[in-house]
């Protein structure tokens, strides 16, 4: 089966998946599922939602359902002919406001056990309604990502309850991606909504003296009782309730405790609000989520009569392969931050990379290079990188995107033109795939050559006479920092970048003018950038037509410097800068006040860029005492591991589970044995045997070949490597 825009499946009643994974402009990944039917008649239900709207999420490919059941590698039955169709436009409200910006609708329901309706998965009375038959110009495609893993989490405890006091919500507080309807952003306008839970739940949080734990739970009329998970998670929201009258229930979730119920400064990010308008029945209402949602907290509100309620559950949605690599240590710090980062990677690796599961659930560029060194540790394998680079290159359009541009997030219909966009992340995936052809799988670049070169010639056309890139369109961004208030006209961190991709696609695709190029900028962003100590970000284009470097100095420029090899090894004329990096930056340099003229760099991504950097430098314990300075009290606080370094940062509408930070765990695992570069592609590991990081450790790699293990104990290393590979310092 395939559709759009998603869909779950049911069998005899119990959800059995949901899809399809995503493609590119043009394509339609199909699912094929085994089901374990029971004798005798069994239902098979398929709910469509087609969301027909841009979205960072999914392409707005117009909505249809195409499925056929194979008995013995024999049809047997198809849609169009022996499956019944029916709305269910009664139960799931249209006319809802978007959840966020970059995903599609909130969920609204109705549902009223006395009707056949409520229950249509295994009803027999349905009537069927006239099918339309639709053409489907898209390509269908095998999915080849792993099916996700449905498991139930059942660890929710009880952990708040109290009071509502309802109040006057101001319009004028809701975010934009409700009340600013435009041809940039589909949607519907707010007079046509039926429900405004926004409105609707709006009020102040009292909580009371905590309840006892118990099996059942009475919310009445005007009351809350908020839940938690052991650890931030993904998946659908599972609440089962019993009407005493009818009654509106709100089911409220997020990732961080906010100590009062639900806390509505994060609506500018997303609605996490799911509301049930439920009729009377003593039969329970067994409410699942149609889409998956991030949280650790679930919350339930009644309103207009009492109901009664069960624990929530939630059913996993996350990636199935992470037991490739094991890693245990006497470091208990490090022990939590590696099991964050599982969490994290699951919960972001699906059918893309994603740069958080909640909020947005997009395929970001820059992202996806950190996640995939995550998925060949965790995974064993490049599937879903191999699946992420092949949607750029297969799709047959980038609607709203210039010539040669690539969409900062795919698969996504994202409207705006200068927000569509980012040219340093296309650049990084020329990056990306330099590392995924050479250290991870044995690839026909060929495939990629057109779409590098398009991009190419894109970049071109913004080359200022000394061959730097200046003042290009889109959204200029290097990263979250007041380094990216530095981008205006000539951005030094830019044309570092594009010296490493010009340099790439020369040992992609065997150019060597491309390499000589390469060289040529790198030379001038020294000549330009380089004020002794440090590398200035930008360069402002003066009404004379000189372009003069400003004194803006930044943490992350110096580390774009050193990870694209602008700073040479070994090169004097950077020593003070390398004394600096080794011994000033640090996790805590803001509060302890250290070169407060350099501003600090942000966790993305500037952070990971010196992690990177100190492994190439083998400078393995302070990569360590920095992985803990960093992500610790993100994996104790929520399991998981973040965007925002700061927590009140990620409060506001931001998430606390960002894909690309399950990297951490890459550094960790190669910090502790001492390891600089692994290439999978040519079985070779660089390796400091020397090095003790202190404490005793076990880690084991599994590779095709067999089993990488690296251990410590009592001041004594050993090394185990498969037939085939070799160690090299």
């Amino acid at each position: 089966l395939t559709g759009a825009t998603l869909y779950r499946v049911f069998l005899n009643g119990k959800f059995a998946a949901y899809g399809p994974a995503r493609a590119g402009h043009g394509y339609l990944r199909c699912d094929r599922l085994n089901l374990n039917v029971k004798k005798g008649k069994n239902y098979l239900a398929i709910e469509v939602a087609g969301y027909n709207c841009s979205s960072y999420y999914t392409i707005a490919t117009k909505s249809f359902l195409c499925a056929e059941i194979l008995e013995n590698d024999c049809v047997i039955a198809y849609t169009g002919r022996n499956f019944k169709a029916l709305s269910l436009d009664s139960l799931r409200n249209m006319y809802c406001h978007r959840y966020s910006y970059q995903r599609a609708y909130g969920e609204v329901w109705n549902f009223d056990n006395s009707k056949n309706l409520t229950n249509w998965q295994r009803a027999d009375n349905l009537c069927s309604e006239p099918v339309m038959v639709c053409m489907v110009e898209e390509e269908f495609i095998e999915r080849e990502v792993p099916y996700p893993d449905y498991c139930l989490d059942t660890s929710a405890s009880l952990f708040e309850n109290g009071t509502v006091s309802f109040k006057t919500f101001e319009d004028a507080d809701k975010p934009g991606y409700i009340k600013e309807m435009s041809n940039l952003r589909n949607g519907y306008e707010e007079e046509i909504l039926t429900d405004d839970p926004i409105k609707e739940l709006y009020g102040e949080f009292t909580p009371l003296p905590l309840r006892r734990e118990e099996e059942k739970y009475t919310v009445s009329d005007g009351e809350y009782v908020m839940f938690s998970l052991d650890t931030n998670n993904t998946g659908f929201l599972i609440n089962t309730v019993i009407a005493e009258e009818d009654a509106s229930v709100y089911i409220f979730f997020s990732e961080h405790n906010y100590s009062n119920g639900f806390c509505f400064d994060t609506l500018h990010g997303q609605t996490n609000i799911i509301k049930y308008n439920l009729k009377k029945s003593e039969i329970p209402y067994v409410l699942e989520s149609f889409e998956p949602y991030t949280c650790k907290y679930i919350g339930i509100v009644s309103k207009g009569a009492d109901v009664r309620i069960t624990a929530p559950k939630m059913r996993e949605y996350s990636f199935p392969s992470f037991k490739n690599t094991a890693f245990v240590s006497k470091n208990d710090a490090l022990n939590k931050i590696f099991a964050a980062a599982i969490n994290t990677f699951r919960q972001n690796t699906l059918d893309v990379y994603t740069d958080c599961p909640g909020r947005e659930r997009g395929g970001w560029l820059c992202d996806s290079y950190f996640t995939s060194q995550a998925e060949r540790l965790f995974a064993g394998t490049s599937i879903v990188e191999k699946v992420f680079l092949e949607n750029f290159v297969m799709a047959k359009e980038f609607p709203n995107l210039p010539a040669g541009m690539l969409p900062m997030t795919y698969p996504s219909d994202v409207l705006e033109y200068n927000g569509g966009f980012i040219p340093q992340w296309a650049m990084w995936y020329v990056i990306e795939l330099y590392d995924y052809c050479t250290l991870r799988e044995r690839v026909d670049v060929s495939k990629y050559k057109s779409l590098c070169y398009d991009l190419l010639k894109w970049f071109e056309k913004y080359e200022n006479t000394d061959g730097l890139l200046e003042s290009m369109p889109g959204w200029n961004f290097v990263e979250w920092s007041k380094a990216n208030e530095w981008v205006k006209d000539v951005n030094y961190p830019t044309n570092m970048l594009y010296s490493k991709m010009l340099w790439s696609m020369a040992e992609l695709f065997d150019d060597k003018s491309l390499e000589e190029k390469s060289q040529r900028v790198k030379k001038k962003v020294i000549e330009q950038s380089f004020n002794g100590r440090f590398f200035v970000d930008n360069a402002v284009r003066q009404e004379d037509g000189s372009l003069v470097p400003t004194g803006n100095i930044s943490e992350t420029c110096q580390y774009y410097a050193f990870f694209f090899d602008i700073v040479s090894p070994g090169d004097r004329q950077f020593d003070y800068l390398t004394d600096v990096l080794l011994n000033k930056f640090e996790p805590q340099r803001t509060e302890k006040n250290i070169l407060p003229e350099v501003s600090p760099s942000a966790p993305f991504i500037g952070n990971y860029l010196r992690l990177i950097i100190l492994l190439r430098m083998k400078e393995f314990s302070k990569t360590i005492s920095d992985i803990e300075g960093y992500f610790l009290s993100m994996a104790e606080t929520t399991g998981t591991l973040w965007e925002h370094g700061i927590l009140r940062k990620a409060q506001r509408g931001g998430s606390l589970n960002h894909g690309f930070a399950s990297m951490a765990a890459v550094a960790l695992v190669m910090a502790c044995a001492g390891i600089s570069l692994i290439n999978y592609k040519e079985k070779k590991i660089t390796i400091d045997t020397g090095y003790f990081c202190g404490f005793g450790y076990d880690i084991r790699i599994n590779t095709p070949e067999g089993e990488i293990r690296i251990s410590e104990k009592n001041s004594e290393k050993f090394i185990s490597l498969p037939d085939g590979w070799k160690s090299v310092k």
